[in-house]
């Protein structure tokens, strides 16, 4: 019989696609697998569970935080209401088991199943375990984890080293369909540039202030934030002959972006590990106030090992952004060695792996 398996988390790119991977292994496994994915109504996974071909369901859910704020009593709220409604789709759809991707978004579903007793498998992207995690540790049957450090947070005795499930998309990618779609040339490097699915100011302002010394050695293609696509399109206008692209939000073109861009700046979410799958030249800027300062700790982790450079957001300058840019373009050694470090960050089989394990809980 089809095992029939619950997938939760979301709210960001970085919390949704690696829930794909999953599938896609588990699809493997056995073809005839049911799926059910529970998220939030306005988080990117309902996009990314249709294109997927996969059922979604809402409820509503509520931001775990670990400070006072007024949006804090509202999601309070929210969370016990985000539980019961979890707990009925439970009970209508039956499943095996839960595979949780983390974040709040999945907290009221493995709550719901737990109280049903359902067996849950999650996994954590970050060098240290978000709050989430934490939350519902105790109530996991299996913690996968994308660093081989394993936290004092999380129980010992089921947390496991799986590393990051990437889409297998992802690595086989087309840089020259890219070029075409993008309107790129072949007289310059390409610098792609990433601020997470919102976007990031800092790093968007940061960027365009030193353009003009950009673009005579690179060709930039930019992903602004959806929300910040109308105040950057001055850029876009006015740099656009010479080589400038910047668009609010990459989906279908990521993979064969990924392929064509020879240095890429980016935030340090879940993401990092696709460029460690793909052996990427990468200037990490993490998010300075992210849960548990996790981006700061994913950051760190890879420059720690030569894997990446880190610009620490509180000291970001487009002086300083210009020249890490430009090291990485002049280096020589430097982009001998970084591909080689940040590619040990990358376990091919997670997804698989992690897959055995959701099968293995479900079968129980």
């Amino acid at each position: 019989m089809a095992i029939k398996v619950i997938l939760t988390g979301g709210g960001t790119g970085g919390h949704a696609y690696p829930v794909i991977a999953v599938a896609q292994a588990i699809r493997e496994y056995d073809p005839q697998a049911e799926f059910l994915w529970i998220g939030s109504r306005d988080g990117h996974e309902r996009e990314v569970a249709a294109q997927a071909d996969i059922a979604f369901k809402s409820i509503p859910t509520g931001k775990l935080r670990r400070y006072f704020s007024a949006k804090t009593i509202v999601d309070l709220i929210k969370i016990p209401f985000g539980i019961l409604r979890a707990y009925f789709i439970l009970s209508q759809f039956n499943p095996d088991v839960v595979f949780s991707k983390g974040g709040f978004v999945s907290y009221p579903t493995v709550f719901a199943a737990w109280l049903k007793d359902i067996p849950i498998v999650t996994h954590e992207s970050d060098a240290i375990p978000g709050l989430a995690t934490r939350r519902v540790a105790n109530k996991a049957t299996l913690i996968a984890t994308s660093f081989p450090i394993v936290p004092q947070e999380l129980p010992r005795g089921k947390t496991v080293y799986s590393g990051q499930p990437i889409r297998l998309e992802l690595l086989n990618g087309n840089a020259e369909r890219a070029r075409q779609r993008f309107g790129l040339s072949n007289d310059r490097p390409v610098l792609a540039v990433f601020g997470g699915s919102q976007g990031a100011a800092a790093i968007n302002q940061a960027i365009v202030q030193i353009l003009p010394d950009l673009l005579p050695h690179f060709q930039v293609v930019h992903q602004v934030g959806p929300k910040n696509v109308a105040e950057m399109q001055q850029y876009a206008e006015k740099y656009k002959e010479r080589g400038y692209r910047a668009l609010g939000f990459f989906e279908d073109e990521m993979a064969d972006l990924y392929a064509l861009a020879d240095v890429i700046v980016s935030r340090a979410g879940s993401q990092i590990h696709e460029y460690a799958a793909l052996g990427k030249l990468v200037i990490l800027i993490p998010l300075p106030d992210s849960g548990s300062n996790h981006q700061v700790m994913n950051a760190f982790t890879f420059q720690k090992q030569g894997a990446a450079s880190m610009l620490e957001q509180a000291n970001l300058t487009p002086e300083l952004l210009r020249a890490e840019i430009m090291q990485l373009l002049r280096d020589e050694s430097l982009r001998q060695s970084m591909p080689t470090a940040i590619k040990k960050f990358f376990t091919p089989n997670a997804a698989k792996k992690i897959a055995y394990w959701v099968m293995r809980a479900g079968r129980v």
